[in-house]
Formats: structure tokens, sequence, C-alpha cells
């Protein structure tokens, strides 16, 4: 969980027991994963971009993940694997071109954002038409960040 993370309330044991069962719960995010997730990446895991065009990001900024067997073999694995693979989370020498997604392009690539892009595209591979239930929210939390306590 980001630093910046504000709970609404002191119970989320109700989240807590949701994650035992769906594996992992995550924030949602803003802008499409295609938008902000460089080609590099789409390559290394063989996903066309397109796919994800239409769909929303997942931020990584608030994860709950319950440890099983289907969440170390498919989400854990890949996300570490990917990590861990040259030029798949970090597809730069020079990242910091790459972290300003705020510019405006039509579709796909204006910037990228690592272990976000490649959560999100995980989490879509395995959960694509059920992903609503694995989205925390939002009145559980809010993200404040840039503001003091």
């Amino acid at each position: 969980m980001d630093a910046s993370v504000h709970f609404h309330t002191d119970n989320i044991s109700h989240v807590i027991e949701s994650a035992k069962t769906l594996t992992v719960m995550a924030a949602k995010g803003g802008g499409s994963i295609t938008k902000n997730t460089v080609k590099k990446m789409f390559e290394i895991l063989d996903e066309e971009p397109c796919t994800f065009r239409n769909i929303p990001e997942i931020q990584a900024g608030f994860i709950i993940y319950y440890g099983s067997s289907f969440g170390v073999n498919y989400f854990m694995r890949p996300w570490i694997s990917c990590a861990l693979t040259l030029e798949c989370m970090v597809p730069n020498t020079n990242p910091l071109p790459l972290v300003d997604c705020t510019k405006e392009i039509p579709t796909y690539h204006r910037c990228h954002r690592f272990e976000q892009s490649m959560m999100g595209i995980l989490l879509n591979r395995l959960f694509h038409l059920d992903l609503s239930r694995h989205v925390l929210k939002d009145e559980i939390f809010t993200f404040n960040r840039g503001q003091s306590c």
C-alpha cells in the first residue's frame, strides 16, 4: 500500500475476506493500459496492444494479495519474472522520458507505468470478464498524494 492511502473506515475485514476468495484485489486507475504501457512490454509478453486499448489501468498503489497456489503461479511468478527480465518492466536504459503520462496522443504508448502496467495486463489476462470483482471500492479509501495529514 502506498503511503498516500487514507482509509475512510477502520474495518476492512470484508475486503480481506474477499481477497481470500479472489486472490488479488487492487485500486482502479484512470488511463488505458495501452496508452500507459510501452510497446516493448507487450512484445515481451507476446500480447497485442490493441487488446488492452479500451481497458482501464489498475493502480499498483494499493493491492491486497492472498497467497494461493493460483496466485503464485499466475500472478506473482509472471510479475516477478517480468521484473527480472531485461527491458520488460523497465524497457529503456533511460526510463525518465517514459514517466510523463500527461502528454496527449491518440491511443498507443504515450508513457509507461512500469509495475503497474504489468499488473494491469496480468489482472486482465486472469480476470477480464470478472475484473470488477477484483477492484477495490473507493468508499473504503482514497489516495491523498501531495496532501499533508
